[in-house]
């Protein structure tokens, strides 16, 4: 029954975790109980799983697969590395582009597999029994235990095919879905695309209405036709024609796909297009944009039907009604992993703040930094941390104020814009050893990343999408206000718990061993975020 929370039974003796395939020797609170669970679901079955941090979800996920297949769909290749294959032995499959292309006549130097000649008539490669990509694609098609990353899992037509489903479907941090669904569906064409393809000039339409979405359609559809054109112009052998043709494959492929998405679901659109469409570093831009408002009328067409058995799982699912609504789940079970740690435990300190907004004053900041220098003059100096912000702006702004405050700035690390957050997570490696107690203020630490060593996370303001009018955000906004905090929720809870990893220390009664975890942003209680955050998060929060 939807929303039924599972009561464990009790158990006799328990094997060990290696006859599952975990490389441990003992379980975690509830793991084994909830491998036993999921293990005893029926065929057809949905099961949004919420568990806690350090409660071992990959490892539920490889015990099940110990006596079950599995696929694990996860959203980075990084977790796919380091945890699904570094330390539970999935096998594992990037996108083509991780692949080398290893055709003699390949004319792009240190080409990949996404550049291929063939494209999706890969087998009519002469060298398709030695290609990396293709060799790795078969070895985890024909695995009982394997992950895939969320965008390689939509672009494979593969990966929805019953005869290489498996018996589970695990799809890891579940809150992610939403947006995960929405931006695969959507679409945006730059101007430059539009040109160098020959496609039809955008229409102008500003407002998300049936009208205004019908001219997206109708250009969509249009574009459609003039790619199809050209590939039957396409009759070359040759490896540049083979490579011309694959990209417009490619293309043609994305808008059938829109189009389709449209024409079965009609309703909940947001659109621009035009001279002003898109936005580039605060500069409007000509393109076009469509994008559904809701995943719920896409996300079970994409992730639903296929696999006999699928289970969601996060430590921050929050309301699972409210999560099943947005995903147009309508028959699911709800189960929910018991928190070791109690409250006292994994406390959350929120001081009084004012709200902070585009609009607050510059003395709400300026409050805020006198509160976060307080708390760090308040903890050991030799304590490193990270300190969430939206933007890169917020970090250097509020890094000048704490300057003025006299505050010890050589203890601030700000990243450089722009930077890839695999590169980041490598610097600060080095920063932390060249500099003890050093502060990291990033946008770009709020979720897939472990802080094990950090012993303070500060989130310097609650993480709203921008919402600028006539944005997609602002307009996804005014469609599910709930949504909108829900979502607000979720990466808030994902920030707090970037340093709390599992690890008996993380939860240690004493201070001083456990270390420290704010909200430093009033806008949290004041906006209701609050109320869209697990029971588990709730129950810690201390307010101070």
């Amino acid at each position: 029954m939807a929303g039924e929370v599972t009561t464990f039974r009790k158990l006799g003796d328990i094997p060990s975790p290696r006859e599952y395939g975990l490389p441990h020797e003992s379980w975690r609170p509830s793991q084994y109980q909830m491998v036993q669970t999921l293990l005893g679901k029926k065929e057809g079955s949905v099961t949004l799983m919420q568990a806690p941090t350090g409660s071992g979800k990959t490892g539920i996920s490889r015990g099940v697969a110990g006596k079950k297949s599995v696929t694990a769909l996860v959203k980075t290749k990084m977790l796919q590395q380091t945890n699904y294959d570094g330390i539970y032995k999935f096998d594992i499959l990037f996108g083509r582009g991780n692949y080398d292309c290893i055709h003699p006549e390949q004319m792009i130097e240190d080409a990949k597999a996404d550049q291929c000649l063939y494209e999706s008539r890969m087998d009519e490669c002469e060298y398709v029994d030695e290609c990396p990509y293709v060799m790795r694609k078969r070895l985890v098609q024909r695995s009982r235990v394997r992950s895939l990353n969320y965008s390689y899992f939509l672009t494979s037509r593969w990966t929805r095919n019953s005869k290489f489903a498996t018996d589970y479907l695990f799809l890891d941090e579940c809150h992610l879905l939403s947006d995960e669904t929405v931006e695969w569906v959507g679409l945006t064409v730059r101007d430059s695309d539009r040109l160098k393809w020959g496609l039809p000039s955008f229409p102008t339409t500003y407002q998300s209405t049936k009208e205004g979405v019908d001219r997206c359609l109708d250009w969509a559809e249009q574009a459609i036709g003039v790619l199809e054109t050209k590939l039957e112009g396409l009759t070359g052998k040759d490896a540049n024609t083979l490579s011309k043709k694959s990209r417009i494959e490619r293309l043609v492929s994305k808008l059938t796909f829109t189009c389709s998405a449209i024409h079965r679901a009609p309703h909940d659109w947001y659109c621009r297009a035009g001279e002003r469409a898109l936005e580039y570093m605060g500069t409007p831009r000509p393109g076009l944009m469509i994008k559904p408002l809701t995943a719920r009328h896409h996300f079970p067409k994409l992730f639903l039907g296929i696999y006999p058995r699928v289970v969601m799982m996060s430590a921050t699912i929050g309301a699972p009604e409210f999560m099943a609504e947005e995903l147009g789940i309508e028959h699911w079970e709800y189960e929910q992993v018991p928190n070791q740690w109690g409250p006292e435990q994994r406390p959350v300190h929120v001081p009084e703040c004012p709200s902070l907004g585009y609009k607050s004053p510059d003395s709400h900041w300026v409050k805020q930094a006198e509160i976060i220098k307080a708390q760090l003059e308040a903890l050991p100096e030799d304590w490193c941390g990270v300190i969430h912000t939206n933007s890169y702006a917020q970090a250097t702004n509020l890094a000048k104020r704490l300057d003025k405050l006299n505050f010890n700035t050589m203890r601030l690390y700000l990243p450089r814009a722009g930077t890839p957050t695999n590169q980041q997570l490598s610097d600060w490696e080095m920063e932390k050893k060249r500099y003890r107690g050093r502060l990291i203020i990033t946008p770009s630490f709020s979720e897939g990343v472990d802080l094990t060593e950090e012993r303070i996370c500060i989130v310097a303001k609650t993480p709203f999408a921008s919402v600028s009018p006539g944005s997609f955000d602002y307009e996804r906004m005014l469609y599910s206000s709930s949504m909108y905090k829900q979502r607000t929720a979720w990466k808030t809870e994902q920030m707090c718990g970037r340093t709390r990893r599992g690890r008996e220390i993380d939860y240690d009664t004493s201070f001083e061993k456990r270390g420290w975890v704010s909200v430093v942003d009033g806008a949290f209680v004041a906006r209701g975020v609050r109320k869209h955050c697990s029971r588990d998060f709730v129950e810690a929060l201390v307010y101070c």
